[in-house]
This record gives structure tokens, sequence and C-alpha cells, in this order.
């Protein structure tokens, strides 16, 4: 169980995003700098890299669920993840992945 923010969620979201093709990119970074703060970024970035998958699906899972998240907070969500993904031109079949897992199950 995490004490995050909506902002600290975004930054795992985006981070965990970012990581989805093993491949973090300095535009990515600056993407996510303009939704949460470096400060923030900083932060989580250290945390998701202690952590393993199943920590982070459960981590994510429970705190969506404990800041109750509206149907269109959620919608936002998503597409400042996908955002992130086609920041280099393209979505590659790892990010579908990821985003396609998330919502099966967050909805």
């Amino acid at each position: 169980m995490t004490s995050w923010t909506k902002e600290e969620l975004l930054a795992y979201l985006l981070v965990w995003s970012a990581h989805a093709d093993f491949n973090e990119n300095t535009d990515e970074v600056e993407l996510m700098s303009t939704k949460v703060s470096m400060d923030v970024l900083k932060k989580i970035e250290k945390e998701f890299m202690r952590d393993n998958d199943k920590q982070s699906i459960d981590k994510i899972c429970d705190t969506f669920e404990r800041l109750n998240y509206s149907s269109s907070e959620l919608d936002q969500v998503f597409e400042d993840m996908k955002e992130l993904f086609q920041i280099d031109g393209k979505m590659d079949i790892l990010e579908g992945n990821l985003i396609r897992g998330l919502k099966h199950i967050l909805r």
C-alpha cells in the first residue's frame, strides 16, 4: 500500500510506461517533467527501480482504488501514457500490451 498522491501515481505510471520498451530516452523524460514535478519524478523513479513487476502492479492497482479515480480521470491517465508511448513516433508491441493490460486490470 502506498500513500501516493495523484501526482505521484501519475509519475509512477509514466516511469513504468517509459520503461515498457526497456529504453527510457530524453524525450520521454522531458515529457514526464511537463506532467509532474522533477522532484516527484526523481523520487518515484528511485522507488520504481527497486520494485519488481508484481510490486509495480500491486502499487498501481491499490493506489487507483484508494484514490477513487473517476472514469474521466482514468481516461486522462491513459491519454498521458499514450502520449509518452508515441513520443518516438510509434507505439511498439510492448507498450501496446502494457496499456491494454492496465486497462483490463483497472476497468
